[in-house]
């Protein structure tokens, strides 16, 4: 069974109740869904909340996902939408660069610190970069989506993700030159070969011609060579960077707020409809009030008027004691909508 047969089988028993599944769902996903989020907004707390909303969306959109197309690709760009929701949310002040040291089990080696080293100069770079260039390189190396995969996550069509994603590994290079000196060289020749194309030969699709070509400058220009050993060295960094992982309450907190709004529909039906029915009611019987006192007169030439008599007599504060639980009822109706509206519009609940 492959990993797009194991969601659906996961998504089959949340569509038949089986409760257990969504969080069998968030652990398969989580760890990639946080990345993705904390990629782009720099901010962990903001990349859980981001990660959440992602998942509340999807749970609340399941029951019409058509199980033919690939959950994740489904998943990651509802993901990516709520990613840079968030981003366009965050305040200036907010953006700043968090660092942290990454869990690797990687042996205290003179190799090993090297390992250690490299990813914290790429993970510090990536979080210089913009949101769509941590989108294209992330998506495109921790997960291994195709190009058109993350042209469907993206919106955007393939060939406009091969450029962005040339790009945005060229503004990665660059940084981590900044960061490291001297340690990059710059290659005097770089012109008889582009940096799309170097990326083509490292992707493994460049045409004969340029592998012809790169044979030939790895062979006679140091410089180009030191350069595409860098970049090689970026290429394979980023092949076995680690996805981030989310705090240990992330879990709870998303299945306690998925809990919270499923029992906003809970309610039955008989108790929602029922402040309608009643205000109904009162209003009909205003009406026919109003419409009878003002007829009557007309239609009535004797000296007394029973119906204003009636009127007269009617006891007002027992109107108001039945108008209370009435009017009380219809508030709690309309804060149940509003609350419901509110859920609805953040989560896609149907």
């Amino acid at each position: 069974m492959n990993e797009h047969q194991k969601d659906i089988v996961i998504i089959e028993r949340i569509r038949t109740g089986d409760k257990s599944a969504y969080r069998d769902l968030v652990q398969r996903h989580k760890d990639f869904a946080f990345t993705v989020a904390y990629r782009i907004l720099n901010h962990r707390e903001e990349a859980e909340e981001a990660a959440q909303d992602a998942f509340m969306q999807a749970f609340g959109a399941l029951k019409d996902f058509n199980r033919t197309a690939k959950f994740t690709t489904w998943f990651y760009r509802i993901v990516f939408n709520a990613a840079l929701g968030a981003k366009r949310r965050q305040k200036p002040t907010e953006t700043i660069t968090e660092t942290h040291a990454l869990a690797f089990s990687v042996m205290d080696t003179t190799q090993g610190i090297h390992k250690k080293e490299r990813f914290t100069q790429i993970q510090y770079a990536l979080a210089q970069l913009s949101p769509d260039d941590v989108t294209m390189i992330t998506l495109f190396y921790l997960k291994e989506h195709s190009l058109e995969e993350i042209a469907e996550i993206t919106a955007i069509s393939s060939e406009t993700i091969k450029v962005k994603l040339h790009r945005a590994r060229k503004r990665l290079a660059d940084v981590l030159r900044s960061q490291l000196g001297a340690e990059v060289k710059i290659c005097t020749e770089m012109d008889l070969l582009t940096n799309d194309e170097i990326f083509e030969v490292l992707d493994g699709i460049a045409p004969a011609a340029v592998r012809q070509r790169h044979q030939q400058l790895m062979t006679m220009d140091e410089n180009y060579r030191l350069y595409f050993n860098e970049l090689r060295d970026l290429h394979e960094g980023l092949a076995v960077l680690p996805l981030e992982s989310p705090s240990l309450a992330f879990e709870t907190k998303l299945m306690s707020k998925w809990e919270t709004a499923q029992s906003i529909y809970k309610i039955p039906v008989l108790l929602r409809i029922l402040p309608f029915v009643l205000a109904g009611v009162m209003v009909l019987v205003l009406i026919g009030t109003f419409i009878f006192w003002r007829l009557q007169p007309a239609t009535d030439s004797g000296a007394g008027n029973v119906y204003e008599d009636f009127l007269k007599n009617i006891d007002l504060k027992m109107i108001q004691s039945l108008l209370l639980p009435i009017n009380s009822l219809l508030l709690l109706l309309i804060i149940e909508r509003i609350v419901k509206n509110r859920w609805k519009r953040r989560w896609g609940q149907a």
